[in-house]
């Protein structure tokens, strides 16, 4: 219940959704001056969740800052690495098709070929409401073993959906092989990191946050970096106030 509920919540959070739901108010209401103002407050909004220098200021407050090779100076267990990077249901089916989350596992194998750490375990089932039986983390395994992971050194978690579950099903796993007081390399986005290092800290995991996939950069300060309207901008909202309620809902419901 609680995976269908946060799969609608998210459409109703979004800045998109609160655009299109106020301009629309504005054909709803009889009054001339409701509808000024719908209208207005629907410029508003698109004003400022397209502009580039407010999503970026929230995103890099956000993010968790990047940690590098160099400061991994220990030979880790192992590396949990967080799915939700590749779209299993587009097509042709031959092949993985990859988002601009593939810097959790690309970079978690390049920890493992510097020797940074000792195996690689993918968490991560379906995250579908349809397509419950599409699960990521084998596909990323023959993903891993193409680019030089041995097969032996790969772990795989298939079965949970949500971020909750990865560090729950995680912990278990680790339990189980006695590997609970070792600390491993946890490896996501960075924009999902304050979120998943809550779960795996609720669970009693010791870990070391990897980030990775960096949705910022320094600022040009130039127009196209100030003042003008950009669709990746309101991409960026979309990704950060998901990642807000979800940490609220994460919090309501005791995982975090």
């Amino acid at each position: 219940m609680f995976f269908l509920l946060s799969k609608l919540l998210t459409f109703l959070i979004m800045p998109l959704s609160w655009i299109i739901v106020s301009f629309s108010l504005s054909f709803f209401f009889r009054a001339q001056r409701l509808r000024s103002k719908f209208r207005a407050l629907s410029f508003a909004l698109l004003i400022f969740f397209t502009n580039p220098f407010f999503s970026g200021v929230f995103m890099s407050w956000w993010e968790v800052p990047p940690i590098p090779y160099r400061e991994l100076a220990d030979q880790y267990s192992l590396a949990v690495v967080l799915t939700g990077m590749a779209d299993l249901e587009r097509l042709p089916e031959d092949r993985l098709h990859f988002n601009e989350s593939v810097d959790r596992i690309n970079h978690s194998i390049e920890l493992y070929k510097k020797g940074l750490i000792k195996q690689v375990l993918i968490t991560g089932g379906s995250g579908s409401l349809l397509e419950p039986g599409l699960r990521e983390a084998p596909k990323l395994k023959t993903y891993a073993i193409a680019a030089g992971v041995s097969a032996e050194d790969i772990i795989v978690e298939p079965d949970s959906r949500n971020t909750h579950e990865n560090a729950q099903f995680t912990v278990q796993y680790l339990a189980e092989n006695e590997l609970i007081s070792e600390p491993f390399v946890l490896v996501t986005s960075a924009f999902h990191m304050k979120r998943a290092a809550a779960c795996f800290r609720k669970e009693g995991a010791i870990f070391i946050p990897f980030s990775t996939g960096y949705k910022t950069k320094p600022l040009d300060w130039t127009p196209d970096e100030l003042i003008i309207p950009s669709l990746g901008a309101l991409a960026t909202w979309h990704t950060l106030i998901r990642e807000w309620v979800g940490m609220i809902m994460y919090q309501l419901a005791g995982y975090v």
